[in-house]
């Protein structure tokens, strides 16, 4: 998980919220791992100063569950005013191969608070995958009627 997501913190007027969140995906009803997802990041400011720090990601309670995948999210950092305004990068990189295997990528989500007022402000949603995000494929024979196995998600022109 290399690949890097860029933050827009342009704006003085707001503190910032950064949310992680992430799919994982197992055969059917499989045992799961039991521990937090170990995770290195990496942040690096518009100047190019670069912050690291180990954080574990909690799975003990994943937002949706399925037969073959559960859906995580968990706050990273909330109330951010950073030291530099603009465009910062973010990278992940996941410290466990037993997770890495099953998840389907890392996506932090953005959301700006405005320091003076409580005006709400739609999040800013960025995402890396590092293959589709369809089941389509994994259905029993008897339920391949219909569009078969090809997935109009993935497959969309």
């Amino acid at each position: 998980m290399g690949e890097e997501l860029v933050l827009d913190m342009s704006d003085s007027l707001y503190t910032y919220d950064i949310t992680f969140f992430t799919r994982a995906d197992f055969p059917a009803f499989s045992r799961r791992p039991n521990c937090d997802i170990p995770l290195e990041v990496f942040l690096t400011s518009p100047s190019g100063r670069t912050f690291s720090e180990q954080v574990y990601f909690p799975t003990a309670e994943p937002i949706r569950s399925t037969a073959f995948s559960n859906d995580y999210l968990a706050p990273w950092r909330t109330g951010c005013d950073p030291i530099e305004y603009g465009k910062w990068s973010l990278k992940i990189r996941i410290g466990d191969s037993e997770w890495e295997s099953h998840l389907y990528g890392f996506g932090a989500i953005l959301e700006k608070n405005d320091k003076y007022l409580e005006i709400p402000k739609k999040p800013s949603i960025f995402a890396f995958h590092k293959r589709g995000i369809s089941s389509v494929g994994r259905a029993f024979e008897w339920h391949s009627k219909g569009q078969e196995f090809d997935s109009p998600m993935l497959h969309s022109s």
